[in-house]
């Protein structure tokens, strides 16, 4: 129950998180435009550790087609993966339900 709780609140957050995106700044940004405006080094950092630690046909068909589209994007899509998780994880067993006798 506190997983599909929990999980809904991080849908709901990536979910306002991409809206913000979307509504506030330039017009379309990339999601490497946003790093970069969070700090100039960031796609070059993460090149490096995606190259070293998992492997460079990752960054070329994984992580450079994710950087070109728009940061609100893959936020989005993160919170639609959560939303239906969360959805999916079955509600508490009646089982579990107290039957008392009237």
């Amino acid at each position: 129950m506190t997983t599909q709780r929990t999980l809904a609140v991080l849908a709901a957050m990536l979910f306002v998180a991409a809206v913000a995106l979307a509504m506030v700044g330039p017009r379309v940004v990339s999601l490497a435009g946003a790093l970069a405006w969070l700090s100039p080094r960031a796609v070059e950092n993460l090149h490096v550790w995606v190259v070293r630690v998992i492997g460079p046909w990752v960054w070329q068909h994984a992580a450079q087609p994710l950087l070109i589209r728009p940061a609100w994007l893959p936020v989005g899509a993160l919170g639609l993966i959560f939303a239906g998780v969360a959805l999916s994880l079955p509600a508490r067993d009646a089982t579990h339900r107290s039957h008392r006798r009237s």
